[in-house]
């Protein structure tokens, strides 16, 4: 039985025609658009207790490694994976696997006392050597370490028990522990090695879900575990598949083939979204930071002049209207506007100075020469791409705009540096300022870890060890303020904005609002 979905009428009907009609003009062909499978549809005042709950996003995991995988694949991963500390109804972080945790008076030491009736899926036991171990990992991977780079060591006390040391105290410490830290199966690591998280056997986890079925990059298919420790979820039975084009994501939201759209719904679309009566679209502050990056490690960026030339030339405004249809707040450093230590000022100096930039662009030797922007294929990469395009040809810069595939573009551009200037979007766990900075802006994260620019400065280094460490918010945001007039200075990024995001599925689910962003389909409930 799929959903819950409900029959249609001719009202309905004609909408989906017109929208088909509207999205081929646009350039959605028809094979894009999938009607809803045969049978999908049932009567009203069905029995919720075996429905599946069919999740629409732009891409299934490729992997299910959650220390070996990036982007979209977290959003199988926080299904199958537990984390020692999540945040409750209210959003404050609270123990989950983690029985409970102390602090100490100095803030330097944390010690976790681990539940004992923790089972992973094959049926083993948790204890808290495998905690030992998932913390070994995720100090290890380029993929999470960023995150908690402030632990120093850990250790274990007994069975049951772990010990974190810290570098120093940090306030977002317990936050970002539980965004980063995976509790994973050292036995199942050590039987699979590297091909561990690729097949759906090596798949071993303690969350609320338990993966039954999986083509990589296309289809997740998930059941809930019955032994999980807090407790069964209500959602039993639930599927991600790919839907990689907005429009048809759209079309199958209101036909029903789906019931939630784990991606934002464009503008063109939330008037249809919001006047059907079975759907529900809630908006929210995104963690989404949409930006551009220049490599400063070779290359014809590496000059300071070509850098703020770019800076001079970009339309950040005409950015905002493309990639986001105006849904977004520009910002002026990586930090959101709603981010814990952002001091709020306005720093961008480089408004918009054609002229500027073309003496800049002539005076690094480039007029003329040909560069090279990568960026994703799927949306809304190459709207911003072909903005950006648009803004430098103008200045005597020929750029050529070269679409990947995700994949290609993470290994070539994020982990190894080989581009020139590309487009990215980055997608923080936590709101606060010291993930965000230190991710785009340490030496140490140079890579695959944040630092995509391959940006090296000592000053700033120190300095944001020294942010993590303040607890009065005052004095962060003042050397929060200096970070980022270094940042401004050196033209490390063109910071273009956080989009507002949207997300939209059946009003047969009740969703915590406030958790939204999350992903976490065991806060989901049945309406029932």
């Amino acid at each position: 039985m799929n959903l819950w979905n409900k029959k249609r009428n001719l009202g309905l009907q004609l909408i989906v025609i017109l929208m088909v009609v509207m999205l081929v003009s646009v350039g959605c062909s028809s094979e894009d658009v999938k009607p809803a499978e045969e049978g999908s549809v049932v009567t009203d005042n069905v029995s919720f207790e075996d429905a599946e709950l069919i999740v629409a996003l732009p891409e299934a995991n490729n992997n299910f490694d959650p220390y070996a995988s990036y982007g979209n694949d977290s959003y199988g991963n926080c299904q199958v994976y537990d984390r020692l500390v999540i945040k409750d109804e209210n959003g404050d972080m609270v123990p989950s696997i983690a029985e409970s945790f102390d602090i100490s008076p100095d803030g330097m030491t944390i010690k976790f006392k681990i539940r004992d009736d923790v089972m992973f899926s094959d049926g083993t036991e948790l204890k808290g050597s495998d905690i030992l171990f998932s913390l070994e990992k995720a100090t290890s991977s380029p993929y999470t370490s960023y995150g908690i780079s402030e632990i120093d060591s850990f250790n274990i006390v007994d069975d049951y028990t772990i010990e974190v040391l810290l570098h120093g105290p940090s306030a977002s410490f317990i936050e970002k522990l539980g965004i980063f830290l995976y509790v994973v199966s050292e036995e199942a690591y050590s039987k699979y090695g590297d091909e561990y998280g690729s097949s759906l056997e090596s798949v071993i986890g303690t969350g609320p879900y338990i993966l039954k079925e999986w083509k990589p990059g296309e289809l997740c298919v998930f059941e809930s575990n019955p032994n999980y420790f807090r407790g069964e979820a209500d959602i039993k039975k639930l599927r991600f598949k790919t839907i990689s084009d907005v429009n048809a994501a759209v079309i199958a939201l209101l036909t029903d083939e789906v019931g939630m759209y784990m991606s934002s719904i464009p503008g063109i679309f939330i008037n249809e979204i919001e006047a059907d009566d079975d759907l529900i679209l809630t908006k929210f502050p995104s963690r989404l930071y949409m930006f551009s990056i220049m490599n400063f490690e070779s290359g014809p960026f590496s000059d300071a002049r070509l850098r703020k030339a770019v800076a001079y030339a970009v339309d950040r405004d005409k950015a905002l209207v493309v990639g986001a249809e105006g849904e977004g707040v520009k910002v002026d450093s990586p930090g959101g506007w709603d981010y814990t230590g952002n001091p709020g000022e306005n720093t961008w100096y480089y408004e918009q100075n054609l002229e500027k930039a073309k003496e800049l662009v002539r005076e690094a030797g480039m007029e003329g020469e040909t560069i090279v922007l990568k960026t994703y294929a799927t949306d809304s990469y190459p709207k911003v791409a072909t903005a950006l395009q648009s803004d430098l040809n103008k200045i005597g810069l020929n750029v050529e705009v070269l679409q990947m595939e995700r994949n290609a573009f993470i290994e070539d551009v994020l982990a190894n540096g080989d581009y020139e200037i590309a487009i990215c979007k980055f997608g923080s766990g936590t709101k606060d300022m010291d993930e965000v900075m230190s991710s785009h802006l340490g030496t140490k994260n140079i890579g695959i870890s944040g630092n995509w620019c391959r940006y090296s400065n000592p000053e700033i280094d120190e300095m944001l060890n020294a942010a993590r460490s303040i607890t009065d918010e005052k004095q962060r945001e003042e050397l929060y303020s200096k970070i980022i007039k270094i940042y401004t200075d050196d033209a490390v990024q063109i910071p273009l904005y956080y989009s507002l995001e949207n997300q939209a599925y059946t009003s047969d689910i009740i969703v915590n609002t406030d958790l939204i962003g999350d992903h976490l389909m065991y806060d989901l409930k049945w309406n029932d």
